[in-house]
């Protein structure tokens, strides 16, 4: 049985896969802050984390303290396989089953260091793309921001919330 859907998010994309997935499956979901406070040790959780550097954020104070049942990590990339055996293996989840969520990007929501850093990258990129790069998927990503947030995108994890109740 799955006591609660942790999730840390950043600028909300994550939060917004984790109150969907608590409303198709009926498992509390609560914030990582909330979580800090109020979770008695080895609570069973899904781990709902954004990802940076392939870094699955929070993952690690959950891993020490609950039980994790599963862990999904939301970026803004587009699925593929090699990135979920790359973060599987980055945050150290070869006994944990996994999922990668497209999540999105919204350069108005980030703040301090990390806003710092994609303004200076989208600039780079910029400076070393000639027109014709212009328009490649990333560069427009970062610049106009994206939400790939779905339901449809969470049909595997409930699939096997359902299977492993």
């Amino acid at each position: 049985m799955i006591d609660y859907i942790v999730y840390k998010t950043h600028t909300g994309f994550t939060e917004s896969y984790a109150k969907m997935l608590s409303k198709q499956t009926g498992i509390p979901a609560i914030s990582s802050d909330e979580a800090k406070k109020s979770l008695k040790s080895s609570s069973n959780i899904i781990f709902m984390g954004w990802i940076r550097a392939g870094q699955i954020r929070g993952l690690k104070r959950f891993r020490k303290n609950q039980n994790l049942k599963c862990v999904c990590g939301v970026g803004m990339t587009a699925p593929d396989k090699s990135l979920d055996e790359r973060l599987v293996e980055q945050n150290k989840l070869e006994n944990h089953p996994f999922f990668y969520l497209q999540g999105g990007f919204d350069l108005d929501k980030l703040d301090g260091l990390y806003k710092i850093i994609m303004e200076a990258a989208v600039k780079a990129i910029n400076k070393e793309t000639d027109d014709d790069d212009k328009n490649n998927e990333a560069l427009q990503t970062m610049e106009n921001g994206c939400n790939y947030v779905s339901m449809d995108k969470l049909t595997p994890i409930i699939k096997w919330v359902n299977a492993n109740k």
